[in-house]
């Protein structure tokens, strides 16, 4: 055997065995949704996965949340801003252009204008005031490479933060959900009692949301890599 032939042959098996672990290596690592969980304040929950066929039957059942959960957005932010600062002074303490609120916890949340120079400024902050559901006042908030949504209860001067726009499925709990840099997050809250859900699905998307009348919710989810989608249930038994 001469010496190209031997070259070659060595090319050829290290070839093969790159190859061999490749699929060894897909095999072992198959194309799933990764998933991360947090709660406050005991929050008691269970999920659990649907197939297609019973996902499909949920979504034809065409159910809708009752139109006492919707949410009245406002048609002008600033004009809602100044009519709220003026029936809720206590609540709207507006402070180096914007406001600061209160936790269940006691911590701090904030929504601030912030000028900045140019487009790509880290320091520029926004916020909007977006709507209102009952005693709860929606407020958008953005910054650098950051979103949410705040919940102001201007009953209890309490505030909360959601991920991407609430939604009301009854008239405490709320859930919001948004892709980040593409990771989906979820948040799952009592507005009452303070326990939360937050879940984290990496490398993935939200397809569809089934919003069920027992305040169960449904998700379809995608991974964005690969042709792979599951159906998530969540059960919110003490939420």
């Amino acid at each position: 055997m001469t010496f190209k032939n031997k070259v070659f042959n060595f090319l050829l098996l290290n070839l093969l065995l790159t190859f061999s672990s490749f699929i060894i290596s897909q095999e072992l690592e198959p194309c799933n949704i990764v998933s991360s969980f947090s709660s406050n304040h005991g929050g008691i929950f269970s999920t659990e996965e649907i197939p297609n066929k019973e996902f499909d039957t949920l979504l034809k059942k065409e159910y809708k949340l009752s139109k006492e959960f919707e949410i009245q957005f406002f048609q002008n932010s600033d004009e809602a801003e100044k009519l709220l600062v003026s029936q809720y002074p206590e609540v709207f303490q507006n402070t180096n252009n914007g406001y600061d609120f209160r936790t269940i916890d006691n911590d701090t949340l904030s929504a601030r204008n912030i000028k900045g120079v140019g487009t790509y400024d880290r320091r520029v902050t926004t916020y909007k005031f977006k709507g209102r559901l009952k005693n709860y006042i929606i407020i958008s908030w953005m910054a650098y490479e950051d979103w949410g949504h705040l919940i102001v209860d201007i009953k209890n001067n309490f505030t909360y933060n959601f991920p991407g726009q609430p939604k009301f499925i009854s008239h405490n709990r709320v859930y919001a959900h948004t892709n980040y840099y593409g990771a989906t997050t979820m948040k799952f809250a009592n507005l009452e009692t303070g326990k939360d859900l937050t879940v984290n699905y990496h490398n993935t998307r939200v397809l569809k949301v089934i919003e069920l009348p027992n305040e169960n919710i449904v998700f379809k989810l995608k991974r964005d890599d690969c042709d792979f989608s599951i159906n998530k249930k969540f059960e919110l038994f003490q939420l």
